[in-house]
């Protein structure tokens, strides 16, 4: 992991407030890296001038613990493999450090957008009524279809350390995951999982990640997550991958 005091520090700093002011981008277009740490420092470094930090109380790295949930037959997860127009992803976030907890719905939207929908919420894992209504509305709304919601669970709990960096003025953002846990594997040492967040897509992250040799891949951490924990979904879709995460001693 980078140490802390050189977590970001060559960034002006940006509070919750005005990042959810300016940024929140709930409908955007994402793409994600796994980028070895010395070329995460060179991607700092080019979107210095022009990025911002997340900073609350003086840190810029903070903690956050995910809950997935899925149907017994693993439809979302399914979905998702088969790269479906059409599919959403269930899950309740917690960030540690400030408190604050979220259940949301990522729904695949019209030409590759992803729109998100949260509701704040508690920190325990067991969906209340209220909240399966809330998962299950999203999905019907936005694709006249149901979800089986009183079958949801929780099927992978996934914990890390983020940084998020911000461009206020072009609605662009770029979350660092350190130190990511899946369960039955980890991020291996010296790499981040870095994912762009742009309204238009090919964000100032992405050229910058293009000139330094890397490329986007599908690095969904539920995907990966839940493949890892059930090998008998199939890990061939990930075989490539798999080189990037270590099982725990």
């Amino acid at each position: 992991m980078i140490a802390e005091p050189s977590v970001a520090g060559g960034f002006a700093p940006i509070g919750l407030a005005a990042v959810e002011a300016t940024s929140a981008l709930q409908t955007r277009l994402e793409r994600k890296y796994l980028v070895a740490l010395p070329l995460l420092e060179a991607l700092f470094e080019e979107l210095a001038p022009t990025y911002r930090a997340l900073e609350i109380d003086g840190r810029r790295e903070f903690g956050y613990r995910t809950t997935y949930y899925d149907t017994p037959d693993l439809r979302s997860l399914r979905e998702h493999r088969q790269r479906r127009r059409q599919r959403y992803k269930f899950r309740r976030r917690r960030y540690l450090e400030t408190h604050r907890a979220a259940l949301e719905v990522k729904l695949k939207g019209a030409r590759g957008r992803t729109v998100k929908h949260a509701l704040p919420c508690g920190f325990e894992d067991d969906l209340s009524p209220a909240e399966r209504d809330f998962l299950a509305g999203r999905v019907l709304e936005a694709y006249g279809r149901t979800v089986a919601s009183a079958t949801l669970a929780p099927v992978l709990r996934v914990d890390a350390r983020r940084v998020t960096l911000v461009a206020p003025d072009r609605s662009e953002r770029v979350t660092c995951d350190l130190a990511v846990d899946l369960g039955a594997r980890s991020l291996r040492p010296g790499y981040a999982i870095v994912e762009s967040k742009s309204g238009r897509g090919d964000a100032t992250a992405d050229r910058v990640l293009r000139r330094l040799g890397q490329r986007p891949l599908a690095c969904s951490k539920f995907c990966l997550g839940v493949t890892f924990a059930r090998p008998e979904t199939g890990l061939s879709d990930y075989r490539r991958l798999r080189t990037y995460f270590v099982a725990p001693d």
